[in-house]
């Protein structure tokens, strides 16, 4: 039998330009052609983010609720697909942001009660919100 020779790259789950952080736990490692699937899945229009940075760019402190708010409404577009991708890519994600919260709790000393450890990437995605906020 062949061995697969595909190439991986590193896909940032939470894109830089909505606040993504260069943390490992940001970062998952997909196939080239995973990472094309991703990307044409879960697009969302540039005019978008622009709107995004030129709204809160003027923000001094970046846990604010209103700074939260509009960084929910990018972080919500983005993952609107979420279900049309396959539950592997699904899953790694949701473990993407189950990761990047629990840092923060831990990294914060949050006392914050988080989702099932299983709950959908929405769930987890509500309470990385909330991390923010209250770091």
């Amino acid at each position: 039998m062949k061995k697969s020779k595909e190439k991986y790259e590193d896909h940032h789950v939470i894109f830089v330009a909505a606040e993504g952080y260069n943390w490992p736990e940001n970062i998952i490692r997909v196939t080239v052609s995973d990472h094309k699937l991703i990307h044409q899945t879960l697009n969302i229009p540039y005019q978008k983010i622009r709107t995004f940075r030129m709204n809160t760019n003027h923000m001094v402190h970046k846990n604010s609720q209103e700074f939260i708010r509009e960084l929910k409404k990018v972080h919500l577009a983005f993952f609107a697909n979420l279900n049309k991708l396959p539950q592997r890519l699904q899953h790694q994600m949701r473990d993407s942001i189950r990761s990047q919260t629990l840092r923060i709790i831990r990294e914060y000393k949050l006392e914050l009660k988080t989702p099932d450890y299983d709950s959908d990437l929405f769930s987890w995605i509500r309470s990385f919100h909330y991390s923010l906020l209250l770091r």
